[in-house]
């Protein structure tokens, strides 16, 4: 029954290593390389985005290309599913859903606009990029592979990828030489399949009694009668038993040296070739800020910001918005009016970290130092709402350099978001300094210490108490405080090593009035960012205070500011 059970046996794996075998022949055929049949579009796409994570096997490379219109040029870029999809959003374009080989790439059109916001030329997120009248790209694909996503577009944004070509390859390259020994295994499977089998039908009882039956009958007719030597040795076994149950014993042996290894050669152990992988795909994330990207943004910030400063440019919101830009635009004003002359300061060395995101807006936290040894170093807060649109910074303040944190990354190079206590804790701080700023009176706080290691607030205070003192000319003097309502900067903050951080801003006004017959001189950096004019006995100064707030795991929370800022002043009758 053994060697039958082995014949059967023997039989499947050689035609699932001959079937295997002639699959793989029919999708790779004798060369080193298999490809998809080239998908022409015909719709007015304006893109298209292929998955790398669509390609159904592993242990290998695909290539896909594309072959533009005649005499047109495309794009090529590699991008994060998290760019790419926000890139997209809204555009017309054709979605690779499915890769078979050597079927076309099947496909889907998703409808939109005939372009994007802005160039795919002039994004900062692209993996890599080439572009040309046809072109190409390579990347490794399997479970373990980066899943980023191919986008291409028309090198002209004003044109679209009607008569196009897509298509996809990929390396085979050992794929035929094991085909060709999967059908040699094959073969010798079968082959010792029949001869188990024959060896089984030949050694049952029945056939075994009819042909020693056979074999006395031809005896008898030979011979006629045995001699007595032949009598005396009739029932002792001969070397030819003796030779059978060995050739079996042989038989058993020989069937289980050939099937152990044509299980491994069947798919027991996997090949170093390309093997076939049902495609999973994982949802896309990234880090806000990779190696690199955020010196490269410093970069391309300080050029702008130093360019409207010398140059007196005010184009300065392709760059900055909300606080930020506000005070900027005010301390060019002054800079204006006093005839000096301002310039953004350069930078020795960045570091940044911001949390890991699946989808836009993402932010970040950036620290910039003008020299290994200064004594303060820059740190912003930059925002992006899409792919499409460019990193802008709302927040920007120097702080003294022992205030600088330390962000720890992760394996995925996101940093932590700070707990929700944070936004707690954050709320006390501008309790305190809101009643601190408006009256000069610190508020005890159960639960939490403050610490301010600058004198910006003094400062301010100091300016205040001008207008206030007892040989003061001036009148109903009211300050009022309040956060900076045009951005929510509890939805910014990170966790540090030990603690956590954010920025802020608090907006505060001077209002006096004087009398009617009084002449009034507020000086040159005022008349510089009055937005009325100067008749009227009421006064109110617009000032700026900038914030960092760095919670400490010691339950002590330091706000810094680099200085109080004026933004605006206007008069009124009163």
């Amino acid at each position: 029954m053994i060697r039958l059970i082995l014949a059967a046996l023997g039989l499947v794996l050689g035609l699932v290593a001959g079937g295997l075998s002639v699959s793989a022949l029919s999708v790779v055929g004798t060369d080193d390389v298999t490809e998809t049949a080239p998908l022409t579009l015909d719709s007015a796409a304006h893109g298209i985005v292929f998955n790398q994570g669509l390609v159904p096997f592993e242990q290998t490379t695909a290539t896909v290309h594309v072959k533009a219109p005649e005499g047109n040029e495309v794009f090529l870029g590699t991008a994060n599913g998290v760019d790419a999809t926000s890139y997209l959003t809204g555009v017309a374009h054709e979605e690779i859903t499915s890769v078979e080989f050597p079927q076309a790439l099947g496909h889907r059109f998703v409808a939109g606009d005939t372009t994007p916001k802005s160039s795919a030329q002039s994004r900062d997120w692209w993996l890599d990029t080439s572009t040309g009248p046809e072109v190409s790209t390579t990347f490794e694909v399997g479970p373990d592979s980066p899943q980023n996503m191919v986008v291409v577009l028309p090198a002209d944004m004003t044109s679209t990828l009607e008569g196009a070509q897509v298509w996809a390859t990929m390396s085979t390259d050992g794929v035929f030489g094991f085909s060709i020994l999967g059908l040699a295994i094959a073969l010798l499977l079968i082959g010792v399949a029949i001869f188990l089998f024959l060896h089984w039908r030949n050694s049952r009882p029945g056939v075994r009694r009819r042909r020693r039956a056979r074999a006395r009958a031809a005896a008898e007719e030979g011979v006629g009668a045995r001699s007595p030597a032949t009598s005396a040795t009739a029932g002792v076994r001969g070397p030819g038993q003796r030779d059978r149950r060995s050739s079996a014993r042989r038989g058993r042996s020989f069937a289980a040296l050939v099937l152990v290894p044509a299980f491994a050669v069947a798919g027991c152990t996997p090949l170093p070739v390309a093997q076939p992988h049902t495609p999973i795909l994982t949802p896309a994330e990234r880090p806000a800020v990779r190696e690199g990207e955020a010196a490269a943004f410093l970069e391309r910030y300080n050029w702008v910001l130093d360019e409207a400063l010398s140059g007196g440019s005010w184009d300065v919101d392709t760059t900055m918005y909300g606080p930020l830009l506000e005070r900027t635009r005010a301390e060019m004003a002054i800079a204006e009016a006093g005839g000096s002359e301002a310039s953004a300061v350069p930078f020795a060395q960045v570091s940044a970290g911001g949390p890991v995101f699946s989808e836009y807006p993402m932010w970040f936290f950036a620290f910039a130092e003008p020299t290994p040894d200064s004594e303060n170093v820059q740190v912003m807060l930059a925002t992006r709402e899409s792919a499409a649109d460019d990193w802008k910074v709302p927040q920007a303040l120097f702080i003294p350099r022992d205030q600088m944190p330390v962000l720890l990354a992760d394996g995925a190079g996101g940093v932590e978001p700070a707990p929700k206590s944070h936004v707690a804790t954050a709320e006390k701080v501008r309790a305190q300094l809101e009643e601190y700023l408006e009256t000069g009176k610190v508020a005890e706080l159960d639960g939490v210490t403050i610490e301010y290691p600058t004198n910006a607030f003094t400062s301010f205070r100091e300016y205040v108490e001008e207008f206030t003192g007892e040989d003061s000319d001036f009148d109903s003097v009211d300050v009022q405080c309040t956060p900076y309502a045009g951005f929510d900067f509890s939805q910014y903050a990170l966790s540090t090593e030990s603690g956590s951080i954010a920025v802020g801003e608090m907006r505060c006004s001077i209002t006096f009035s004087v009398l009617p017959d009084f002449a009034l001189d507020l000086g040159e950096q005022i008349d510089a960012v009055m937005t009325t004019g100067d008749e009227g006995n009421i006064v109110t100064i617009n000032t700026s205070l900038p914030l960092f707030i760095n919670v400490g795991s010691d339950d002590v929370v330091r706000v810094s500011s680099p200085d109080w800022f004026l933004l605006s002043a206007e008069t009124r009758e009163g």
